[in-house]
């Protein structure tokens, strides 16, 4: 298929048909390590072939819940990200970084986050790296 004209870089994606909904997980098997350019970009490409399927929540994933867990490289990352696709696709619905129980829980994210902005269930969950979304 291709690389897009508007990608930086390969990435993969997944879908699992669940009863009831789909979730997309995104990048599975390519990307060791992903910049916050990268990720954002990512996540915009994602998210416009998911809408195909009526998908229009996404999360950013990490072991951070929006700035808990300061230390970490990718949290920071991820946060990042999410400020970048705020500027390049500010219609998008995507909130992050967040842990995946509140990306798949409105109740867990309203009780983390109460700013949120991510309504109802996320179904497309970006991940920091390789390794958390084939893991």
């Amino acid at each position: 298929m291709g690389k897009s004209a508007d990608a930086q870089n390969f990435a993969a994606m997944n879908l699992l048909m669940l009863q009831g909904r789909n979730l997309f997980i995104s990048d599975t098997y390519v990307n060791e390590l992903l910049t916050p350019e990268q990720l954002a970009d990512m996540t915009i490409l994602a998210a416009r072939k998911i809408e195909r399927f009526g998908s229009r929540r996404r999360a950013l994933v990490s072991n951070s819940n929006f700035g808990s867990v300061q230390s970490a490289r990718r949290a920071s990352g991820m946060a990042e990200a999410r400020k970048l696709i705020a500027q390049r696709a500010p219609n998008l619905e995507v909130d992050g970084e967040m842990h995946a129980d509140a990306a798949l829980s409105e109740t867990v994210r309203k009780a983390a986050f109460p700013g949120t902005t991510l309504t109802d269930e996320a179904n497309l969950l970006t991940m920091p790296n390789v390794e958390a979304a084939s893991g």
